[in-house]
């Protein structure tokens, strides 16, 4: 059924936590390319925003603002036009969302490496070169820079709360990606940083990115909320 085959895909994208790290430099930059997702009013077909699809059967992360107005969006893969489906959950404080777009294919799972941001360095951290990608009327626009983060401390783990980054984004690169030197995924891009910036990043042009982990959290929610759903509790009961 598709609730089972939708549960199982996303579960494999989630392992690329540990299995992506296999997956060589090249082939993970190729796949998070032939992944981007360009979104456009569906009124003026102008570019709108980004995303970034994990399964082929539609499920992307994108940032939380760009979902305003769904109605209005199109969303384009590979040349092809899609509606938005539905919004699948979003986070109550961070700027990212799981969204379904109406694309009728098999659900398999994309693979990517997935940057560990619980292994980030103490404090901050200023060396770690990185680029920002989006999709542009077809085109992947790149945009290199540095990682700068603030860690917060999480249940004796290492966690990044705040990440920003030196490309300059501007309106419209939001829903991209960025990744690191090893074409790990590190977070999903949000726009021109806001907020409490630290002192010494006063003077630098920062952008703001959100951990791809807050990403990774939804789709977990995603698992749970289909794991719920009332025919598999039907099934459970009768193969009881």
């Amino acid at each position: 059924m598709e609730i089972e085959e939708n549960i199982s895909a996303l579960e494999k994208f989630m392992n690329n936590i540990y299995f992506g790290e296999s997956l060589a430099k090249e082939d993970s930059i190729k796949n998070l390319e032939d992944s981007l997702v360009e979104i456009k009013f569906k009124d003026t077909n102008v570019h709108r925003a980004n995303g970034l699809l994990i399964i082929d059967n539609g499920y992307l992360l994108t940032a939380k603002h760009c979902t305003k107005n769904p109605k209005n969006n199109l969303l384009v893969y590979k040349n092809n036009v899609y509606g938005m489906e539905r919004i699948c959950v979003s986070d109550n404080v961070k700027d990212v969302s799981l969204i379904k777009m109406d694309l009728r294919k098999p659900p398999k799972a994309k693979e990517f490496k997935i940057s560990k941001t619980n292994e980030l360095l103490p404090e901050y951290y200023f060396t770690e070169p990185v680029n920002s990608k989006s999709i542009w009327y077809g085109k992947i626009e790149n945009k290199f820079g540095f990682l700068r983060y603030k860690l917060k401390k999480v249940e004796n783990e290492s966690s990044s709360e705040n990440m920003w980054v030196t490309t300059e984004l501007i309106p419209g690169d939001s829903g991209g990606i960025t990744i690191g030197k090893k074409g790990e995924l590190m977070g999903i891009n949000i726009g021109i940083a806001t907020g409490n910036l630290p002192k010494s990043l006063f003077s630098e042009k920062i952008s703001e990115i959100e951990n791809i982990y807050f990403g990774l959290n939804l789709i977990q929610k995603e698992i749970n909320r289909l794991k719920s759903h009332p025919f598999l509790k039907l099934k459970r009961y009768f193969i009881k």
